[in-house]
């Protein structure tokens, strides 16, 4: 991991407290949220979606994006991370709909569009998969302060991805606000999406 990310990361765990309530009843929730300013980090790129269309970040305006960095064969953290985004929405209850999960795959070499589209499918949630070139891929991580690696492939052909496993939290704006690490509860995750749409307003 970058220093610069691995430094932030420390920081933002500083900030982070025990959840009380689950985030749709606790409106204490969001002042335990302490949403940042990432300066340089993140930002606007534009990769292929599961459909085979070009996407940009910026469609996303006006809606909440969790983001993050996996792929379909990745064996725990990635269905892990889907399955709390998943409770995390529930939590958030109508205001859901502002709130679009992003998978950009770090194995774009068996992550098609087609491939996403049926990993993603399984889960029920609003969200796009994306993938392109290995240079392009890795150009957004960088932008991410994201890091991956491929292993040796095994015996029977084939591989693991080891990859970082935050979880981004941008605002309406197309901000970075939060880093989540991967043991932060899905009722963490809900409190930050209601405070970034508390700050953004109705």
């Amino acid at each position: 991991m970058p220093r610069r990310a691995m430094l932030w990361s420390v920081l933002l765990g500083l900030l982070a407290s025990a959840c009380g309530e689950e985030a749709r009843n606790g409106a204490a929730q969001h002042a335990e949220m302490t949403l940042a300013d990432f300066g340089s980090l993140g930002g606007d790129f534009a990769l292929q979606d599961h459909q085979g269309r070009p996407f940009a970040l910026s469609q996303a305006r006006g809606r909440v994006v969790l983001l993050f960095f996996g792929y379909t064969h990745c064996p725990d953290f990635c269905p892990l991370a889907l399955s709390r985004v998943a409770r995390a929405l529930e939590l958030v209850g109508p205001a859901r709909e502002r709130v679009l999960v992003v998978l950009v795959s770090v194995d774009p070499g068996r992550d098609d569009p087609a491939r996403l589209s049926q990993y993603l499918s399984g889960f029920g949630l609003s969200a796009i998969g994306l993938t392109g070139t290995e240079s392009e891929v890795a150009a957004v991580a960088r932008q991410y302060g994201a890091t991956y690696e491929r292993q040796p492939a095994t015996s029977e052909g084939g591989y693991a991805v080891d990859h970082s496993t935050y979880l981004y939290l941008i605002d309406p704006a197309g901000r970075l606000r939060y880093l989540f690490g991967h043991q932060e509860p899905p009722e963490r995750l809900a409190a930050g999406i209601q405070a970034v749409l508390v700050a953004a307003g109705p």
